[in-house]
């Protein structure tokens, strides 16, 4: 939060001045500053008065303006700020009150990262699942394919079994009883006429 006067110049000392003073300074210069103003503030180790503060937030407030918006702030980074006229008898001036962007939104980016990723698992299970369902399903139908297959070309001998106890094991169950019924009725049919043909 910092301070700006009508004339645009910071009235209190930036945060960032303070925390880290080196990295400051190369923040100005990366935002083609004049160099006689960095020099000043580099040699009274203080940006009141002296650091022009020209973003969309400084000259909306001093409109009158109130609001929130993400724009470019004195640094040249992207923030998330609030400005507002500061009411004080006979001072125009206004009150900033600034979070980089991508602090103000890294909780956000670590929910949506963790939410993709769970999406993504999810997603991945419930793939894995299905086919795992499908070919549980389509397995025994494909077997019982090939053994009515077998039995329509006349084999016989080929026990018909699936240890399942639904609606396809069921079916299973019925084919078999009709291989056995077959064999048995052509076992039976080839015995009568073996014994006609000895007659």
């Amino acid at each position: 939060t910092y301070l700006v006067g009508s004339d645009y110049l910071i009235r209190n000392q930036s945060r960032f001045l303070v925390e880290d003073f080196e990295n400051y300074i190369k923040s100005l210069e990366s935002t083609n500053m004049p160099n006689d103003i960095i020099s000043r503030i580099e040699s009274l180790k203080s940006a009141i008065g002296l650091q022009p503060v020209l973003t969309e937030g400084t000259r909306a407030a001093l409109r009158g303006a109130t609001g929130t918006q993400i724009f470019t702030d004195y640094r040249g980074e992207e923030v998330l700020s609030s400005y507002r006229p500061l009411e004080l008898d006979q001072v125009n001036w206004v009150i900033m009150s600034e979070i980089d962007s991508e602090e103000a939104f890294s909780p956000i980016s670590v929910l949506f990262r963790r939410f993709a990723i769970w999406f993504l698992a999810i997603g991945l299970v419930v793939v894995t699942l299905s086919v795992i369902f499908a070919r549980s399903i389509s397995k025994p139908i494909r077997e019982l394919t090939q053994r009515a297959s077998d039995l329509a070309q006349g084999n016989l001998d080929d026990i018909i079994l699936l240890d399942q106890k639904d609606e396809i094991g069921k079916l299973a169950e019925n084919f078999e009883k009709m291989r056995r019924s077959l064999k048995k009725l052509i076992t039976e049919f080839n015995e009568m006429n073996k014994n006609l043909e000895q007659k």
